[in-house]
């Protein structure tokens, strides 16, 4: 059997062009997954507030009002300022505050291995077995 080289698109009607258009029953079924996922988020969100108790929720609190003090200090014409000390404040605490340190290297070094393993062993998974044996 030949199969047409347009045979996926046979199945459109150009004359009726366009995104499918949603019927009665399709759209009470978009509501209905809606309205679930916002309860499954809100049941979500009443047992995480009941789990961590009210000295949680005064951390959670006072944590989302530091945000709130740090980010109203910042203004478009500051943001790449406080960007980039948020990536060395980052950094610093990462790979250590001096240039060459133990750390910095232990930590540049283990993240070369990492990437080089993925590197090695993602084409061989991805080479063909035959080809691995020839020169």
């Amino acid at each position: 059997m030949v199969r047409s080289l347009f045979a996926p698109w046979e199945c459109i009607d150009i004359a009726n062009y366009g995104p499918p258009r949603a019927t009665g029953g399709d759209a009470l079924q978009s509501l209905g997954q809606i309205l679930g996922t916002i309860g499954t988020c809100s049941a979500v969100g009443v047992f995480i507030d009941f789990y961590i108790g009210k000295s949680g929720q005064r951390r959670v609190k006072d944590r989302l009002e530091t945000w709130w003090i740090k980010f109203s200090d910042i203004r478009w014409d500051t943001i790449g300022r406080a960007e980039s000390e948020f990536a060395i404040h980052f950094m610093d605490r990462f790979f250590g505050k001096r240039l060459i340190s133990i750390k910095r290297w232990l930590v540049v070094s283990i993240t070369t291995i990492v990437i080089t393993g993925y590197v090695v062993v993602g084409g061989l998974m991805l080479a063909d077995p035959a080809d691995l044996g020839k020169h």
